[in-house]
């Protein structure tokens, strides 16, 4: 129903804020600061809580008047930031201001937002959760800014929590796990674990976020021997909707454990991720092909694949767009030259882009993360069955489709995610997940719209949305069609929570439904794959 006068509007936003009120019980702002503080006290240092606590205290006429005016709009949630949080705070005043707004890789994402929350602790996103909760205030939350959507970690008139200060590490004595701030690049993470001759189960560019991207399933390197990176994770550290803090595990609180493996943002904002390591050393290749050799290539790659289900430390990167495609060859040990890539042994790159080599998932890591310029994204996701004749008619398809401004402006990006019976397989061995996933090899396909100039923004729209219907129709006349939806590549208009199954999503909202009874992260969290919008 359309909101018809100002008035009932009025009236409208006063009734929800009133609900979040009562949610946070009937104590004012300063009161619900001082029971979150006393929470905190039980798990978090003093250090990181004692200093909020001091300046609520000096200023509780100032909270007491905020609660009782009963304003909803962002500025008075970001006045109490300012006050209680002096040097983690960012407003159109601040010199960082713009800094913060651009922060995003995708410039569709710049939104100039009413303020910026730097959390830098844990106890720090549950003061903020408790603030926003409190004055009924709507926020977003962001850790690496890799997310193409609009409005998933930006927002207008609303409050950013800035999660890119949260970038502690620790390994653990033993070196078999490492805790990992959700804040951290993985570029970073890589980096720090090869000194100890180790890696982790994340993402393939350096520039990604360990938090959004683990949330989102996480494609690594190597799913067919490790599985996905939400099934490497030993514990999730989550501010829940009222900021009491939990740890997550297989065995406590194993239903938020299975939820937070590729469920999104529904539950709470996970400020620390406990993952596996492994090993750092490994061989790659990678090679640039002409676009008119396509069918040759499409060929080795179904050859490779089927190849890949006998041997699990392989995996193929396919990425094609202007004329090129770029394909890397990856194996999770150091052997010179593995065998299951001989199909590539008869063809002829135009270009080497990194020789045969042993060496690490870091150094790995560093070549892809030089191709990722900051411009305006676009993506979309679907999946689908391996089928020579089918990646090449929609390959085919693509060259045709890929330009929708001047080559050198922007273009489509056609990628080619393959994944293993094996893959799936490794994930169940790490206690299962929730995606609905069938054991089958699959090809997680996507497009990527790239381009600089607003201008195009439109035709970007209409070039992807065109390539993924016929996408879409294509693998359905085959016959090979999938309903997963890889999240983390996937568009807002796409429903990937939905794509795991229908009792699977039931699951996910009940997990959502118990942890979250007054629905923050449905109704105040701006945007983002909610179980309400699925």
């Amino acid at each position: 129903m359309r909101v018809a006068s100002v008035s009932l509007k009025a009236a409208f936003i006063a009734v929800l804020h009133l609900n979040y009120v009562a949610a946070a019980g009937d104590s004012s702002l300063y009161t619900a600061l001082l029971d979150v503080a006393d929470s905190l006290g039980e798990t978090q240092p003093q250090s990181d809580i004692s200093p909020v606590v001091e300046l609520a205290k000096k200023n509780k006429d100032k909270l007491d008047q905020v609660s009782a005016h009963g304003e909803t709009d962002a500025v008075t949630a970001c006045d109490v930031f300012a006050t209680l949080f002096p040097g983690k705070y960012a407003d159109q005043s601040s010199g960082d201001y713009t800094a913060e707004v651009e922060r995003p890789i995708s410039g569709t994402c710049w939104l100039k937002s009413t303020c910026f929350f730097e959390a830098h602790t844990t106890s720090d996103v549950a003061f903020g959760l408790k603030i926003v909760t409190t004055l009924g205030t709507k926020f977003a939350t962001r850790s690496g800014g890799h997310q193409q959507n609009v409005g998933f970690s930006s927002i207008e008139d609303g409050v950013v929590l800035d999660l890119s200060r949260l970038t502690s590490s620790s390994l653990s004595e033993d070196h078999k796990t490492v805790r990992l701030g959700t804040g951290n690049r993985w570029g970073e993470v890589y980096n720090r674990l090869e000194e100890y001759g180790l890696g982790a189960v994340g993402g393939r560019s350096g520039d990604v976020g360990v938090g959004g991207l683990i949330l989102g399933v996480g494609i690594p390197f190597f799913s067919s021997k490790y599985g996905f990176a939400c099934d490497n994770v030993q514990q999730f550290e989550v501010v829940l909707a009222n900021s009491t803090v939990v740890n997550a595990t297989a065995n406590s609180h194993p239903d938020l454990f299975k939820a937070l493996k590729g469920g999104g943002p529904n539950y709470g904002i996970v400020t620390h991720f406990t993952l596996y390591t492994i090993p750092t050393d490994i061989w790659y290749h990678v090679a640039q092909y002409n676009e008119s050799d396509y069918k040759q290539v499409l060929s080795a790659i179904v050859a490779t694949q089927a190849k890949m289900e006998d041997d699990s430390n392989a995996g193929v990167l396919f990425s094609g767009s202007n004329g090129t495609m770029m394909v890397g060859m990856l194996y999770a040990e150091p052997t010179e030259n593995p065998p299951v890539f001989s199909a590539f042994d008869s063809l002829k790159p135009i270009r080497t882009l990194a020789p045969p080599t042993i060496g690490t998932i870091a150094k790995l890591v560093d070549f892809f993360t030089a191709n990722s310029p900051t411009a305006r994204y676009l993506s979309f996701a679907t999946s689908y069955e391996t089928d020579l004749d089918l990646y090449k008619s929609a390959y085919g398809s693509f060259i045709s489709r890929q330009h929708f401004t001047s080559p050198t402006k922007g273009a489509l990006q056609y990628g080619i995610q393959t994944i293993t019976k094996a893959a799936v397989q490794a994930g169940q061995k790490r206690g299962g997940n929730w995606l609905g996933m069938k054991p089958v090899s699959t090809n997680w396909w996507h497009v990527v719209a790239a381009w600089f100039d607003e201008k195009d923004d439109k035709a970007a729209l209409e070039a992807s949305t065109g390539m993924m219907k016929n996408m879409t129709n294509l693998a359905t006349d085959a016959g090979k069609y999938l309903d997963f939806q890889f999240q983390n590549d996937a568009d807002v208009s796409q429903s990937p929570l939905k794509s795991y199954g229908e009792e699977n999503f039931k699951k996910f909202a009940a997990v959502a439904a118990s942890y979250d009874p007054q629905q923050v992260f449905q109704k105040l969290q701006n945007s983002g794959f909610k179980i309400s919008k699925a």
